[in-house]
């Protein structure tokens, strides 16, 4: 496809991005408190809406922030900014894919990470899952009714400015750290009626705590 988003560069971008990401940890959410921790960013208002399926093919460069509404997103090229799903479908970013922004999403669908990216957010129904090739640089918050946080990469902190908890799930759903899974410089927090399950081998530079009314499980 190789098109080009329009002008709006990764730096101001990513200024942004850090920016929210204070925000977010600063909320009463990230105390504590099991009500959502963030909210969409203004920053999207005016970037490209495309509905349905679309593919950045490995080689490709989409320089803009994306929003994808009711198809899923494969990011196998460099896409430079954020995206946003809305609806049915998700974002999958294969191994071949970088996303320098981080990745919103609302709807039915999940995030699977194969490639880089920075955070990901999803307040939907779906999951995140972060394979064993992939890598996340900043926080992950799932804040569905029922979605699974399962980290069998590596994620690590975007800034040395972050404080707080890096991964939270806050709802029904659960948190897996498998035996391939690596924390830096983050947390891990799981508030709702989900476990936190802490698989042998699994590394995380952080705390590792349930405080919900599910347990923590070492399988």
């Amino acid at each position: 496809m190789g098109q080009r988003g329009s002008a709006r560069t990764s730096r101001a971008v990513t200024a942004a991005l850090a920016a929210a990401g204070l925000a977010l940890l600063a909320s009463p959410a990230a105390a504590g408190s099991s009500s959502p921790t963030w909210e969409v960013p203004g920053f999207f208002d005016g970037s490209p809406v495309i509905e349905g399926a679309f593919v950045i093919p490995e080689g490709t460069i989409w320089e803009d922030d994306l929003v994808i509404h009711h198809g899923t997103l494969t990011v196998r090229g460099l896409l430079e900014g954020a995206v946003l799903q809305r609806g049915k479908g998700g974002v999958y970013v294969a191994k071949t894919g970088e996303v320098t922004g981080s990745i919103y999403e609302t709807g039915s669908g999940g995030v699977r990470i194969s490639g880089s990216s920075r955070g990901v957010y999803e307040k939907g129904t779906g999951s995140v899952i972060v394979h064993s090739t992939g890598s996340v640089s900043g926080e992950i918050v799932e804040d569905g009714s029922a979605g699974n946080i399962d980290i069998r990469g590596k994620v690590s902190s975007s800034s040395t400015d972050m404080v707080g908890v890096g991964i939270q799930e806050t709802g029904a759903g659960h948190i897996w750290l498998r035996s391939s899974t690596r924390v830096s410089g983050l947390s891990v927090l799981e508030q709702g009626a989900g476990n936190l399950y802490l698989y042998r081998g699994a590394k995380v530079d952080g705390l590792v705590t349930e405080t919900g009314p599910g347990a923590l499980v070492r399988p």
